[in-house]
């Protein structure tokens, strides 16, 4: 007999995994689909700031908490990428790359990736000097010279991270200042191996088996000699699989009403995907049990239109 689960959550992130926990309260059929590891984009991070009653646990941490409350709770976290989504009547169809899953309602949590610069170079020595995590990749270039491009606070963020690390760190941005949040831009100051290197475009990404240098075009055309680059210049959806077309803003965001709801009945979004104003772990733990909460809805409708039926 073909499954056909309630509610499908897909990305294991904090909005999908605290939809999965609110979710589970009304005692749904649910499967949470994850492309990489569970906690999404909290395992690219060390500290965690800003989560209310949270003081000394790590993202991290929290990204283990939240993955061990899921599973306590009995819930199944299938991994694999998704394809692509239909709807047939009331029941939506997930392609994936391990084949084809069913469900009642479906909420997406997939999140953001960073976004590619577009130069030379840049793809062909991802893994090999370019990366876009310095807590994952920063320690390989220890008592080195790294290029961080960018001016938001993300990339400052990171940019302090790495100066713990390496032996200076230059920050690339295009505009003459850099745009961090002022607690973040107070921190540089502890860090003299920091500098900043405005009004600047990078062009190209140059090496051999990994990457030895930066082109930059200012006021005169400069190689700048670095071990890695770490581009930090804003982010992307991951909505490449969403077919409904009235479901994206024109830059790929999930346009979602106060309940997390779509224009496709049954289909929610929830987390850094949607369009909104304030993209944190917080407001993706609020969204997820929006999601969640309004999707039982739609379970207990449906299962009542069914015993009615039947």
């Amino acid at each position: 007999m073909e499954t056909i689960y309630d509610i499908l959550i897909l990305g294991a992130g904090p909005a999908g995994l605290t939809a999965a926990i609110y979710a589970k309260r009304s005692n749904n059929k649910i499967l949470i689909i994850e492309k990489a590891a569970p906690g999404g984009k909290l395992n690219l991070y060390t500290k965690l700031e800003n989560y209310p009653g949270v003081t000394d646990m790590t993202a991290q941490d929290l990204a283990y908490k939240l993955y061990e409350q899921v599973r306590g709770l009995g819930l199944d976290v299938t991994y694999g990428d998704i394809i692509k989504i239909t709807k047939d009547g009331e029941i939506f169809a997930v392609e994936t790359d391990e084949g084809v899953i069913k469900s009642k309602t479906v909420i997406v949590a997939t999140g953001t990736s960073e976004k590619k610069m577009g130069i030379p170079g840049e793809e062909a020595f991802i893994g090999r000097g370019v990366s876009y995590c310095a807590t994952c990749d920063g320690a390989f270039f220890k008592d080195k010279d790294v290029a961080v491009i960018g001016h938001s606070s993300k990339a400052v963020e990171e940019s302090i991270f790495l100066a713990t690390l390496v032996k200076r760190v230059y920050i690339i941005s295009r505009g003459d200042k850099l745009l961090a949040n002022p607690a973040i831009m107070a921190k540089m100051s502890e860090y003299p191996n920091m500098i900043h290197v405005p009004n600047t475009i990078p062009y190209q990404i140059i090496g051999d088996q990994v990457v030895t240098g930066i082109k930059l075009r200012a006021k005169e055309d400069t190689l700048l000699p670095v071990s890695a680059v770490f581009p930090f210049i804003g982010s992307v959806p991951n909505t490449s699989f969403l077919t409904f077309s009235s479901v994206l803003d024109p830059n790929g965001y999930m346009i979602v009403n106060g309940n997390m709801e779509t224009a496709i009945p049954g289909l929610f979004g929830a987390g850094d995907v949607i369009l909104k104003g304030l993209r944190q772990i917080v407001t993706a733990t609020s969204d997820g049990a929006i999601a969640a909460h309004n999707a039982n809805k739609i379970v207990r409708k449906l299962t009542l239109g069914t015993a009615e039926g039947a």
